[in-house]
């Protein structure tokens, strides 16, 4: 059984925390979150942790820098759910559509399969 070294909670209103070992740091908008309400987190392939927060906004963290992806950068709204695929693209799903991030950018699809903006 493999043991756990990291554990990571969303909260609303509260930020990110990060659980290592016996210590507990805590990620907020200060620190550089894109809100301090977070929703869906995922660790992807490269051990880069995606955390979506609402009102909106997405935030990448690696090695221990923050990247913030927003409207600007084509996300399409709140975002409700990520998942990677088995190609390591990043799917976010948001009250607005569907985006994947590749290539180091976020593209909106437009997916006609989807009854509906909203991905949970």
């Amino acid at each position: 059984m493999a043991l756990c070294k990291h554990l990571w909670l969303g909260t609303e209103d509260r930020g990110l925390y990060h659980l290592q070992r016996q210590s507990v740091r805590t990620l907020t908008q200060e620190q550089g979150l894109a809100s301090s309400n977070v929703y869906p987190i995922l660790e992807d392939h490269e051990g880069a942790i995606w955390v979506g927060s609402w009102p909106a906004g997405l935030t990448r963290i690696q090695e221990g820098k923050l990247s913030r992806y927003t409207e600007q950068d084509g996300l399409p709204g709140k975002v409700t759910a990520l998942a990677e695929d088995n190609q390591n693209r990043l799917w976010v799903g948001t009250h607005g559509g569907l985006a994947v991030f590749m290539n180091g950018k976020l593209q909106r699809t437009n997916e006609p399969a989807l009854p509906k903006d909203d991905v949970v």
